[in-house]
């Protein structure tokens, strides 16, 4: 009750600006954070509850608050902009005044239908999802070309969306047209995880499952044995990233091989993206972001069956520029004889689902400052 005054008897100030990716330093608010920061008039809050992002952040002169701190409440009542990639209660479980401008970022381009679009339409669904959905007033998307599927997902005529690009594939782009800042990157990640500077590197990169139980650990394992025999023959190490919403246990013997480094719980992706020089995923839409750096990737589908009868997918497989593999051994076999990319292709596909790049700087200068950047 006392925040819900104070929000009525407090002018928000225009220069204030909240981020907040839950319990991570990662996604597009941290590259959008990031980018603003270096305005010095703009006053960038990073909002968390854990401890050691607030340590990382002050270390690197950075502004941040805890969530639950006298400052990190008040800055929450004067700030005139909420930057997220989920729920609002990642930055606040209170009120928050309408003058708020809270702005979801999202965290990319879906292959899964998702809000209104899912399966599920059970009264506890509908009623979190309307709860999501009322946290937040404007939306951002990364191609006009997803404004139309959008609309319909959230189905909220109060809810403007924006098509920005992802400010999380800023430094994708960049990596892209510089080679040296790409090469450096690559020379960082290889150096941090004890990679030889002469190996290249296969990044696995599956989507979450909704329950543990979903995972067939038998044909992982065999996928992972199989993989990383392969990556060894090749020249390669293999880097495997689950998703952080209930990542499977593993055979030790393959986690421990030295050949094999998980960073599951490494909070960023992009570097990884970029000193990779192949990515195996199966329905994640990081296959979306990767597509920039034009580079090689496939698609492994062993539990599609199972996955599908959970969750829809919003399009066909057949637009996407790679082979599909359903067993191991196909996957093998796409690998050794290398003609399983369509790079023209892939270009047509990542222009559809990716406007442009310097995303960061068409939403200041678009949401921030008001000026259309058509």
């Amino acid at each position: 009750f006392i925040i819900y005054i104070l929000t009525l008897l407090i002018k928000k100030k225009e220069n204030f600006l909240f981020f907040s990716s839950g319990s991570t330093f990662s996604g597009n608010p941290k590259y959008l954070y990031l980018y603003l920061s270096n305005d010095l008039n703009l006053k960038c809050y990073w909002i968390t509850s854990n401890r050691e992002i607030i340590s990382y952040l002050r270390s690197n002169n950075l502004k941040v608050a805890h969530r639950w701190s006298v400052k990190g409440i008040y800055l929450t009542i004067i700030s005139k902009y909420f930057f997220l990639s989920s729920s609002i209660n990642n930055i606040c479980e209170y009120y928050v005044s309408k003058k708020t401008k809270v702005i979801n970022l999202w965290h990319g381009t879906p292959i899964k239908k998702i809000f209104n679009d899912e399966k599920k339409n059970d009264e506890k669904f509908v009623k979190n999802l309307n709860k999501f959905l009322e946290g937040f007033n404007y939306f951002n998307t990364g191609s006009k070309n997803l404004i139309k599927l959008f609309e319909k997902s959230l189905n909220r005529k109060d809810i403007k969306i924006y098509s920005l690009g992802m400010p999380s594939n800023d430094i994708l782009y960049k990596s892209k047209k510089d080679i040296k800042f790409s090469e450096e990157i690559s020379i960082k990640i290889k150096k941090q995880f004890s990679i030889p500077l002469n190996k290249k590197i296969i990044l696995y990169c599956p989507t979450h499952r909704d329950n543990i139980n979903d995972y067939n650990l038998n044909i992982l394992n065999k996928f992972l044995d199989k993989i990383l025999l392969f990556a060894k023959k090749n020249g390669f190490v293999l880097i495997n990233k689950f998703h952080l919403l209930r990542p499977p246990k593993i055979n030790p013997r393959i986690s421990n091989d030295k050949d094999f480094i998980d960073v599951t719980y490494y909070p960023d992706i992009q570097e990884f993206l970029i000193a990779s020089n192949l990515l195996i995923t199966d329905y994640s839409s990081v296959v979306f972001d990767f597509s920039i750096l034009e580079k090689l990737y496939i698609l492994f589908h062993y539990d599609i069956k199972k996955y599908s009868i959970r969750r829809e997918f919003y399009y066909n497989w057949d637009m996407f520029p790679t082979k599909i593999a359903y067993e191991i051994d196909d996957l093998i076999k796409y690998l050794e004889n290398k003609n399983f990319f369509d790079n023209e292709k892939n270009k047509s596909f990542l222009n559809y689902f990716n406007d442009k790049d310097l995303s960061c700087m068409r939403i200041y200068k678009e949401i921030l400052l008001g000026k259309s950047i058509d």
